[in-house]
């Protein structure tokens, strides 16, 4: 009787364990697809603005598949395939059991109508390369690419300008040129920098007090809800810039010639884990990173190497073998790239 009692739990449990796999089979979708910053899928989004979002794409089918991107519903949304990890043209292929890429979507601003609201679909591929509907996985709501167009505001730091230092300025998209400008629009006793993230909500304050401090940044363009970091090891920090995927925050310090590498939490925005990255720096004033987030290019203001380049350690993020880029210049106190940093751009102190 004990042996029939022993085997009834045994079979009661074999059947609550199908049925909690059963569950989880059906719940979990055929192709992931998920925001790798969260809320990074909420754009704010100006006319002569450019930035992109980056969804990863997992397979959890035990089958090696090849896949497309449906066709996107804006001519403002592109997809960018050559960072590293990128998914590819289509179609791209992913192994089974967990095999993933980066999809990478840029927004153009220029070519924005409208608002955008859009859940990015993946299709598996019939052997001609043609998706087919039956295979198909989008986006939760919550994670589908939400595009808000606004007007285009620029944000200029005056260095020591006090309960000022901050101007917004509305910014003519045919002309370039500024007006209704707001000072005060940002506060901070020794501002060097703004610096927004790629989906505008959110800005870094660079305070050279040797402080960084992140506020929310609504639609007004006006800072609120800011609060100090936790970022440390910075000595007159000039400027701060992000990965693409914006996990991670470099400081450039002009007063003991240092970067400094901090965790970004895309959560709560705080900024820790800061650790000294980089070398053969002098007093530096501007970082950047190439396309593929390979490289990074940081401007020396004084010494013998005018702007350093280094690897980036695709695991950890650290600036590895830094050495002369071979670029001359002199007084070098800034570094741009174009929307796609596809072009370098050095700024320079006038003589």
């Amino acid at each position: 009787m004990n042996n029939i009692k022993n085997m009834g739990c045994f079979t009661l449990g074999c059947v609550s364990l199908f049925f909690t796999h059963a569950l989880y089979a059906a719940t979990q979708p055929t192709f992931s697809i998920v925001p790798v910053t969260t809320n990074g899928n909420h754009i704010l989004m100006s006319e002569i603005g450019k930035t992109s979002v980056i969804y990863k794409v997992t397979n959890n089918t035990a089958i090696t598949r090849p896949l497309a991107l449906s066709t996107l519903t804006s001519t403002a949304l592109s997809q960018n395939t050559q960072a590293v990890g990128a998914c590819g043209d289509n179609p791209f292929v992913l192994q089974g059991h967990g095999g993933s890429c980066d999809l990478s979507l840029v927004i153009n601003g220029s070519q924005l109508q409208s608002d955008v609201a859009q859940a990015p679909e993946v299709c598996a591929t019939l052997s001609n390369g043609t998706p087919t509907p039956f295979l198909c996985s989008q986006t939760s709501r919550h994670d589908s690419l939400v595009v808000t167009k606004v007007a285009p505001y620029a944000y200029i730091a005056n260095a020591g300008n006090g309960t000022e230092a901050g101007t917004r300025c509305d910014v003519d998209p045919s002309t370039g040129e500024f007006s209704n400008c707001l000072q005060g629009a940002i506060t901070s006793l020794s501002l060097e920098q703004v610096q927004l993230t790629a989906n505008g909500r959110q800005t870094y304050l660079v305070d050279a007090r040797n402080q960084i401090l992140t506020c929310a940044m609504p639609i007004s363009g006006i800072v609120s809800n800011c609060f100090t970091t936790n970022a440390t090891d910075m000595d007159a920090p000039q400027t701060i810039t992000f990965n693409t995927a914006e996990t991670y925050a470099y400081i450039t310090n002009f007063q003991n010639s240092t970067i400094t590498q901090c965790d970004m939490n895309s959560t709560t925005h705080d900024l820790t884990g800061c650790v000294t990255t980089g070398s053969n720096i002098t007093n530096p004033q501007g970082l950047v990173f190439n396309a593929a987030n390979t490289y990074a290019y940081i401007t020396n203001a004084t010494g013998a190497i005018n702007v350093t380049q280094c690897d980036v350690n695709p695991s950890s993020g650290a600036l590895d073998n830094c050495i002369d880029s071979g670029a001359t210049f002199s007084g070098s106190t800034g570094v741009g790239t174009d929307s796609m940093a596809d072009l370098a751009t050095i700024k320079r102190t006038p003589h």
